[in-house]
């Protein structure tokens, strides 16, 4: 099926034509472009007519149906979920669309448990994927599915069923000479990418990401990069053909960034932490002054004056959008406060930045959330003329205003995490009173990308709660992995460092304090052992002690910030310091082992010590010694070795490699030994510090490591 006639008629204005061809993605694209758009269904007690053969047993089950595929073979998939307690329901799917539930895969169908008040709150979260029919080809489409707990009593109450596109087409295309990275994302999740939403993303800047405002474009409007303007023309129903076209039209400009490089992303994160400066700032200064007014009509149709509207009342202007994971994650904790003083006076507006195709599914989606507030969605995502009128330049944003003296009393940075409560409640008590002192904002810390990327994800439901990694940490899921054989060819030094970098990854916990509310990156070193396993060392993922209950996840990130999930825990030692992770990637590039380890042999280690990323440097092994003591029975856990290779807090877990590329070790402690007190001075003072005469750096060798990971397969 090609696109419609009323594109293809624009082929007389059009120049020259850029033949596309994208591989297919079944999963994990949403890893990939960051943002979804949600769809609701709403479950029934009615089963519907497709579904011919149901699983035995179900007692009380409840059903929906989605439709998907190209618009003249559009495939019913039935679905039926079965709550039968607080943390107890499964869910099934006609994943091949023949109407029988009792053939198809299991749904990985898992609770989500948040704090939420004076309870937890639960909420469900799984993949599936379905075979769909594209003329002679069967492609696998991965879907994701959540529900909310929308209660706002002491009972848990699920919400509707909520799914989203993880499917879509990935690959390359040519402008001015470069083969820049390209998605084509079905953001209906219809299936068919004629049907309507369908999104060309181009990575114009190079840096694996798509960003939303600049490099997003409809396929079915002309678009300008770099000069140049082209339309999209004869694209397939299942995304896999279609022509960039030069065209003559004209429309704004996207300008064409260079290749993104290490200095560049430094160079960003630097003018983001100046744009945040501004921002805030600007922010503050509205502080005791009345904010922007205006006039609009919410998603049901009710119309607005802001402020005049909320005298005698405490407003929270909240900015946001559904595909933001960062106001998703702050949303609890809004509910919860709002819930705690709505009837105190405190209420809440919310400006979805949403686009024009999501104005329609918002109430579901705000009901499905527990929002209770009215929003205000004119589907012009950033070009919202409210957001323009405040100079939102990033969301979540938020202004607090006394409705009775019509100024601004706090800004988003009150109003974020826990600063929320205390915020709100100082404002009531003050409601009408003149703002008493001006609202100083510190200078910001540049943005953590890894940090922003595990709020979106948690938010979502993408990553392992805490409490399951802590229970796995004391009694770990086991199972057998195959190792590759060690090399015996000696290699290069720069062969080595491509070796170590490629395997490198930096492991442990990523959450927010309960000291100082902000979110904390706490990582450390580790490598590849397997395509998708990952080993450290033990103490690398202890959970921090000052990680905010609910609010912190063990990751794994790969290069600069591609987080990967911790699915389980193989092993958590803490003898032998080894920690063996099972993670959501499948294409890490694993490293063998060596026990073949003997002092003077030369040793490498690629570390990221105290923040210095990629740091590699070369030693040999200095020592093999046990930590057992004397007389007792010695332990081959306890088994060391010292290198003189560089490193220091933040290397811990990261691979040491021989001179073949293979692993001969990871790193665990820095142990330095120190001298005696010098003597007296002149005054007859004896120094109070203690000299430091070396350092010595321990290691795990392979051969514990090795012997750890064997025993996985016994159990």
């Amino acid at each position: 099926m090609k696109i419609p006639a009323f594109v293809l008629f624009l082929t007389p204005c059009l120049l020259q034509a850029q033949e596309v061809k994208l591989d297919w993605v079944p999963k994990g694209f949403f890893e990939i472009t960051g943002y979804h758009w949600p769809r609701v269904l709403n479950l029934s007690e009615v089963k519907p007519d497709h579904i011919s053969k149901l699983p035995e047993a179900l007692v009380k089950p409840q059903f929906a149906s989605i439709e998907i595929g190209p618009k003249d073979a559009r495939m019913k998939v039935g679905i039926v979920i079965e709550q039968r307690g607080l943390k107890e329901a499964r869910m099934w799917l006609d994943a091949n669309g023949d109407g029988d539930l009792t053939n198809d895969p299991a749904v990985d169908w898992q609770p989500r448990v948040t704090k939420g008040g004076a309870r937890e709150k639960v909420g469900w979260g799984g993949d599936a994927q379905v075979s769909v029919k594209h003329g002679d080809n069967t492609l696998g489409m991965g879907l994701r599915f959540y529900r909310n707990d929308i209660s706002d009593g002491p009972i848990s109450r699920p919400g509707p069923l909520i799914y989203h596109r993880d499917f879509g087409r990935s690959g390359f295309i040519q402008l001015n000479g470069r083969a820049i990275k390209t998605y084509l994302s079905d953001d209906t999740t219809l299936g068919d990418f004629l049907a309507g939403g369908t999104n060309i993303g181009i990575d114009l800047n190079g840096d694996n990401r798509i960003e939303m405002r600049t490099e997003k474009f409809a396929i079915t409007a002309p678009f300008n990069i770099g000069g140049t303007t082209y339309e999209v023309s004869g694209l397939t129903s299942d995304g896999s053909h279609f022509e960039l076209v030069k065209s003559d039209k004209t429309v704004p400009e996207v300008k064409l960034a260079e290749p993104f490089t290490p200095e560049m992303k430094e160079r960003q994160k630097s003018a983001a932490a100046v744009r945040l400066a501004e921002a805030r700032s600007a922010q503050a200064a509205m502080v005791g002054k009345p904010p922007p007014s205006f006039e609009a009509k919410t998603i049901d149709g009710k119309a607005v004056k802001f402020p005049q509207d909320y005298k005698g009342k405490l407003v929270m202007l909240d900015f946001w959008a559904t595909w933001c994971g960062p106001c998703l994650h702050e949303l609890p904790g809004l509910i919860q406060v709002h819930e705690e003083f709505h009837a105190k006076g405190f209420e809440v507006l919310g400006i979805s930045l949403d686009s024009e195709d999501d104005v329609a599914t918002l109430p579901e989606f705000t009901k499905s959330k527990g929002m209770s507030w009215p929003q205000i969605c004119d589907g012009q995502g950033w070009q919202c003329a409210i957001a323009r009128s405040y100079g939102v330049r990033g969301i979540p944003s938020c202004w607090l205003i006394d409705g009775d003296t019509g100024v601004v009393v706090a800004t988003s940075q009150e109003l974020r995490g826990a600063a929320l409560r205390g915020t709100v409640e100082r404002c009531l008590a003050n409601l009408g009173k003149a703002v008493p002192t001006k609202v100083e904002v510190s200078s910001p810390q540049p943005p953590d990308p890894v940090a922003l990327r595990v709020q979106s994800l948690a938010a979502e439901g993408r990553l392992t709660p805490a409490e399951k990694i802590a229970h796995e940490l004391k009694s770990p899921k086991a199972a057998p992995i195959e190792l590759p054989a060690a090399s015996t060819t000696p290699i290069r030094g720069r062969e080595i460092a491509k070796r170590a970098a490629a395997a490198h990854v930096r492991v442990g916990w990523v959450y927010q304090c309960t000291k100082c509310d902000r979110w904390h990156s706490n990582l450390a070193g580790g490598y590849a052992i397997d395509t998708d396993v990952v080993a450290t060392a033990r103490h690398v993922v202890e959970p921090p002690a000052t990680m905010r209950p609910g609010s912190g996840h063990a990751v794994v990130v790969r290069g600069s910030d591609e987080v990967l999930n911790v699915i389980s825990v193989m092993l958590a030692d803490e003898v032998s310091d080894t920690a063996i992770l099972r993670v959501s990637a499948k294409d890490l590039k694993p490293l063998a082992f060596s026990r073949d380890v003997q002092v003077g042999d030369t040793a490498y280690c690629l570390s990221d010590p105290k923040g210095v990323i990629g740091y590699f440097s070369a030693g040999i092994v200095n020592r093999l010694f046990s930590l057992s003591k004397a007389g007792e029975k010695a332990d081959p856990l306890q088994e060391r070795i010292a290198v003189s290779a560089d490193w220091a807090p933040g290397s811990s877990g990261s691979a040491i490699l021989d001179e073949y590329g293979n692993i001969i070790g990871h790193v665990a402690r820095i142990r330095p030994l120190f001298g005696k007190p010098g003597t007296p001075d002149s005054h007859g003072k004896e120094p109070t510090t203690i000299p430091t005469l070396m350092t010595v750096n321990e290691a795990i060798p392979a051969s514990v490591i090795v012997s750890s990971i064997e025993k996985l397969g016994e159990k």
